[in-house]
């Protein structure tokens, strides 16, 4: 219980922007885990506050532990929701990496994967599902590929406005806007398309509870 708790104590840190400490809860954590998914989430949450220091070195080798722990996994976990980490879940962690590495298409790839586990099975938060098509769509985006952004969000953009978070909107409006403005594609019809479905969609998340979503 003690990594689980120092699971929730790393996310509270990562939301206030102490990325650091963050990752020192979450490896700390990965040192007591069972051997059950929640390990892998703690290697995880680790990766993501490296990368969110830009520190891709350490992101790395943080996810090369959740891969591991993913391989040894021998028991249930003991809790499920928001302190499991299925397929689908780790590969949103490592689209955040591979885009802050700028590789889009290792993005692209874990984004697959991630919809294949889906595919297979696994359960889907709507919260996961929509920050994997964000992650592809800036992905998308560093290529070049205006099509393949708006496909990729396209599902997202439609949902209704009570499940437009403000945690989804935000990221779009942080990373995905200026992509669309930037100069290789200012003025490119399609881009201004989906920038005017983004700022639409951003819009109505501002009377929108914000929710927490895995």
């Amino acid at each position: 219980m003690t990594a689980l708790l120092l699971s929730a104590q790393s996310k509270s840190a990562f939301l206030e922007g102490q990325y650091r400490e963050a990752a020192q809860l979450a490896r700390h954590g990965y040192d007591l885990a069972s051997p059950d998914s929640g390990r892998a989430l703690l290697a995880c949450q680790e990766a993501d506050a490296w990368q969110a220091q830009g520190d891709v070195t350490r992101a790395t080798a943080a996810l090369a532990r959740a891969h591991q722990a993913r391989d040894q996994i021998t028991q249930a976990d003991h809790l499920g929701g928001p302190f499991c980490c299925g397929p689908a879940r780790e590969a949103n962690y490592t689209i955040a990496v591979h885009l802050s590495d700028n590789r889009p298409k290792q993005a692209l790839l874990a984004a697959e994967r991630a919809e294949q586990a889906w595919r297979d099975g696994e359960p889907q938060a709507y919260g996961t599902w929509a920050q994997v098509r964000i992650g592809s769509a800036i992905a998308h985006l560093i290529a070049g590929e205006v099509t393949g952004a708006a496909d990729s969000l396209g599902l997202v953009l439609d949902l209704p406005t009570d499940r437009r978070l403000a945690t989804l909107a935000n990221r779009m409006s942080r990373e995905v806007l200026p992509l669309l403005e930037s100069r290789p594609l200012r003025g490119v019809h399609s881009a201004l398309a989906l920038a005017n479905r983004i700022q639409e969609y951003c819009s109505a998340s501002e009377t929108t509870p914000q929710l927490t979503a895995e």
